[in-house]
């Protein structure tokens, strides 16, 4: 049993430190993408990462696509870095926290009610 709940405590936090590749769509004109070996031209649309740099020249346009569906838009002259998920922080909730932090919060705390359960259940305890 509790080689299963480490299973279910490892997939959690796999599931939740998961890095998302984004989309970049050159709209028009000169961008140029650095992945940390020096700007390179780009045409049409590309895979980017987190941590990669997007530049636009004059008279360009692109938008980067994240994988939760958000856009970040970029206009001429924007540098742009990708960040790692999400074009923009959710905002706060009420009381300051973020939706993710919910989220992410209540993924971890179920994980930890159905450990305890499943040991309960091993040890021969009744809850």
């Amino acid at each position: 049993m509790l080689r299963l709940s480490s299973s279910i405590i490892l997939s959690v936090l796999i599931a939740t430190s998961t890095v998302s590749a984004a989309t970049l769509n050159v709209g028009q004109g000169s961008v140029s993408v650095n992945r940390g070996q020096g700007f390179a031209p780009v045409n049409g649309s590309t895979t980017v990462n987190p941590g990669d740099t997007v530049t636009v020249q004059p008279g360009g346009s692109a938008q980067i696509v994240y994988p939760d569906g958000s856009i970040q838009l970029l206009q001429p002259g924007d540098v742009a870095t990708v960040a790692d998920g999400a074009a923009a922080p959710a905002a706060p909730a009420a009381g300051g926290i973020s939706p993710t932090t919910l989220v992410i919060g209540a993924v971890v705390v179920g994980a930890g009610i159905g450990v305890a359960i499943l040991v309960s259940k091993s040890s021969g305890a009744s809850p």
